[in-house]
């Protein structure tokens, strides 16, 4: 029965895990590393989530780009207006969002310490 459904198409993991990371990656929503997770905890192994997560972030510079997005929209004015522990604060507040230090540091310009960045 399931090579079956895979057979019609109906049961594509790969299909899934795209379509999934580039939904959880949508402008607004998460970073790379929760949306890795998200993925693995749904059931997708995770060598294909993290290349689901990458083939959506293909474009050099995107996740920064959605970063600061996603701050600008939480921040609900321009950022260059946050004081030093506003910026504190939305910088903690998007590393928990799963995106990466580098990405934080470019879209806030502060430095994020970032043991295992990648």
């Amino acid at each position: 029965m399931v090579a079956w459904l895979r057979g019609l198409g109906y049961l594509d993991d790969e299909a899934y895990a795209r379509e999934r990371a580039r939904w959880q990656l949508g402008p607004g929503r998460t970073g790379p590393r929760l949306a890795e997770r998200r993925l693995v905890s749904a059931g997708v192994p995770s060598a294909l989530a993290r290349a689901a997560v990458a083939a959506a972030l293909a474009e050099p510079g995107e996740e920064a780009r959605r970063c600061r997005a996603l701050a600008e929209r939480r921040a609900r004015r321009p950022l260059a207006g946050l004081d030093d522990g506003e910026r504190a604060r939305m910088a903690r507040w998007l590393r928990g969002r799963g995106f990466s230090g580098g990405a934080v540091a470019s879209a806030l310009g502060v430095h994020v310490d970032d043991g295992e960045d990648r």
